[in-house]
């Protein structure tokens, strides 16, 4: 027996993927959970993604600033600001967004191009 670290139920080790990383040989996540938490990941748009990632590293890099995540959505728009070019969401793009934070204090999503200016 063994203890989901999501849902918290004891279910037999048949009910755990195995992993040999773990001192049991099982994920410490039951199927189910793990089905639900990749299927959740995938509805999860890639610009949901990208931009709840640049709200994570806005946090770390301006510990001071609260962020609000609908305003962040809302402003979050398919152009840069700066240079008019389209942002992409795709990996390893120029113009993925990055949130930064302006001389006047207001909060503007711009390319990692304009980022890198």
């Amino acid at each position: 027996m063994k203890q989901c670290a999501i849902c918290k139920e004891q279910k037999e080790l048949k009910e755990f993927y195995k992993d040999n990383r773990h001192k049991d040989g099982h994920y410490s996540i039951c199927k189910k959970c793990h089905k639900d938490k990749v299927s959740n990941y995938k509805t999860t748009s890639l610009k949901d993604r990208y931009i709840n990632k640049a709200i994570e590293r806005a946090r770390r890099k301006y510990p001071g600033v609260t962020f609000n995540k609908e305003e962040i959505y809302f402003m979050a728009n398919e152009y840069c600001p700066r240079c008019g070019n389209k942002l992409s969401y795709g990996y390893n793009s120029k113009y993925s967004p990055t949130l930064i934070i302006q001389q006047d204090g207001s909060i503007a999503i711009i390319c990692r191009t304009c980022r890198n200016i």
